[in-house]
């Protein structure tokens, strides 16, 4: 069964968690339906067998007329050893529909599911990160780092002009100097601000994704164990089942 630690450990594997539930998804609907196929098909040969001798036995006339001879009675023997035959087909067509098919068609249809739900989930909190951390944190990164650029080269240049208007001494100009400066900063403090939130941001999703992908991967071994488990069941039965179906069988030619 796929593992999601690789996805724990490394953030350039995000995608990853999409498509390991995609891929343990359809591997697990399909194991399912592979054995539950089996059974149906064996199920529906039982039922053809079982109806075959009934509807044999039914035709057969075995009222005595006179005499019973030893070939009449002999010939009596195998036509209600096949209704018994029959009958034991018939139970063991019972079994294979209620202790086997219908478990397994009812674990696949949960499993199913619990699958499609943690799909949306991982889908959900993984497209999140991957915008949050490819778009948004990268556009807030560059706006900081050009506003840090802008407000120093600024910085630089009023640097210049303060001197000249030192010298001078022009209000005006004096008060321009100060708003462009005033304003370069607020720029800066306010990039600064948006990039501290958007690390903070992507740190809160990068969490969430991590449990996200820690609870997909425990609740995917639990569905893998059960399963399993639900698979061995449905074979052991079946096994017990045609074992004993086998010794009846065997018992009824024993009689003859």
């Amino acid at each position: 069964m796929s593992d999601f630690s690789d996805t724990l450990q490394r953030d350039e594997s995000v995608e990853y968690g999409c498509r390991a539930i995609k891929e343990i998804a359809e591997r697990n609907q399909s194991e399912f339906a592979s054995v539950i196929t089996f059974f149906k098909l064996r199920m529906q040969l039982e039922e053809v067998y079982y109806k075959g001798l009934e509807r044999l036995t039914k035709r057969q006339d075995i009222t005595g007329h006179g005499d019973i001879t030893t070939c009449s009675h002999a010939f009596s023997e195998i036509v209600g050893s096949s209704e018994k035959l029959a009958k034991h087909h018939r139970n063991f067509m019972n079994t294979l529909e209620r202790l086997i098919i219908e478990p397994l068609a009812q674990a696949k249809e949960y499993q199913q599911t619990r699958l499609n739900i943690l799909k949306i989930r991982v889908k959900g909190v993984t497209k999140e990160y991957s915008d949050l951390r490819a778009q948004l944190f990268p556009k807030l990164k560059r706006n900081y780092i050009n506003k840090c650029k802008e407000y120093y080269e600024r910085s630089m240049e009023d640097e210049e002009d303060a001197i000249d208007f030192t010298r001078t001494f022009n209000n005006n100009k004096t008060t321009k100097f100060l708003q462009r400066q005033t304003k370069a900063r607020k720029d800066m403090e306010s990039a600064d601000e948006d990039y501290r939130r958007g690390v903070q941001s992507l740190e809160r999703v990068r969490q969430r994704h991590i449990e996200v992908m820690k609870m997909a991967n425990e609740e995917c071994r639990r569905l893998e164990n059960q399963r399993v488990d639900v698979i061995k069941s449905g074979l052991n039965i079946f096994q017990q089942s045609e074992y004993a179906l086998c010794e009846k069988a065997k018992m009824v030619g024993n009689r003859n």
